[in-house]
């Protein structure tokens, strides 16, 4: 879901893991071991500029979270997102 209102956007959407290989920023990491099935991604935001830096001389501001898809367990299933 996608919302807009105002100066304010936020859209919040599950998505499955369709392919991940490992890769290093510090230490090795998988999302495949981290979230093997898929992520909930909620996010909000400005739609108002605000002054840049560098190289950027406008900024939108932003926050957003992602949380792991988890198991189901009073089934002890997995739950995924085309199942909701």
């Amino acid at each position: 879901m996608s919302v807009s209102d105002g100066s304010i956007s936020s859209a919040t959407f599950s998505l499955d893991l369709l392919f991940s290989q490992d890769f290093t920023i510090g230490q090795e990491v998988n999302f495949a071991k981290i979230a093997p099935h898929g992520v909930t991604n909620s996010n909000i935001g400005s739609t108002t500029p605000v002054t840049g830096s560098g190289n950027f001389t406008l900024a939108f501001p932003f926050v957003a979270t992602g949380i792991a898809i988890g198991r189901d367990e009073t089934h002890g299933q997995w739950e995924s997102a085309d199942e909701n």
